[in-house]
């Protein structure tokens, strides 16, 4: 995570992954290790627990951010029992900072709004009727021995998946255009006050079962001092 000029933080999408392994792991109230033993059989390999704690930190040093592959991401996500996308969804924008999403902490790759990021992962309406159209015609090829009731569900998950997408999307930009309210009175008091340099100095925290708690409080204290080893 990265400040420029005191009013834009600087995320990479390999970083959003860290930050949502350590959100998944504490909603299951899981120590590291037990997390190791979930993903073992995804991953078909044991990750060490300075691997796993080199994984999650890597969410707040972009020194050394990981680069995860895509087997891992599905890993995640079967081991924490949540969907794929949920490792990329980004942190809400905090006061008057402005949140970006870029594929590279080092090479000049293009930097994205939040706007863009989240039409990116969400996708627009004709290409998610795309997308559905596909997975409608997989969920059709499905053989027979496939179990009857989870299909069932999927198909279930499949039908709502464009009016919880259209929901959440419009919801979500009601709380932006709110928040961005909110940052012009800001930067009007800024003016007045001579505080502009000070606006946008927050430390991102995430909601947790109600409760607000940094990304750092929630990586176990126990592997804080653990040597990252090599996979």
């Amino acid at each position: 995570m990265e400040d420029h000029e005191a009013r834009q933080v600087v995320f990479t999408v390999n970083q959003l992954v860290a930050i949502n392994l350590v959100v998944a792991r504490s909603r299951l109230g899981w120590k590291q290790a037990q997390a190791i033993d979930a993903l073992e059989p995804f991953l078909g390999t044991r990750w060490s627990k300075a691997s796993y704690s080199a994984a999650e930190r890597s969410s707040v040093n972009p020194q050394r951010i990981r680069k995860f592959t895509a087997d891992e991401i599905v890993a995640f996500a079967a081991a924490f029992d949540v969907p794929v996308q949920f490792f990329f969804q980004p942190p809400r924008p905090e006061g008057a900072a402005e949140v970006v999403v870029t594929a590279s902490a080092t090479a000049k790759s293009t930097a994205l709004t939040l706007v863009d990021y989240l039409r990116i992962m969400l996708g627009s309406e004709q290409s998610a009727r795309s997308l559905e159209g596909s997975l409608a015609d997989i969920l059709a090829a499905l053989p027979a021995s496939a179990d009857d009731a989870v299909v069932a569900d999927l198909r279930r998950a499949l039908r709502s998946a464009t009016a919880a997408r259209m929901r959440a999307s419009k919801q979500q930009f009601e709380a932006w255009e709110d928040a961005l309210s909110g940052i012009q009175e800001l930067l009007r008091a800024a003016i007045v006050d001579g505080l502009g340099d000070e606006l946008g100095r927050k430390v991102y925290s995430f909601s947790l079962e109600g409760e607000e708690r940094s990304i750092e409080s929630m990586i176990d204290d126990e592997d804080s001092a653990a040597d990252e080893e090599p996979e």
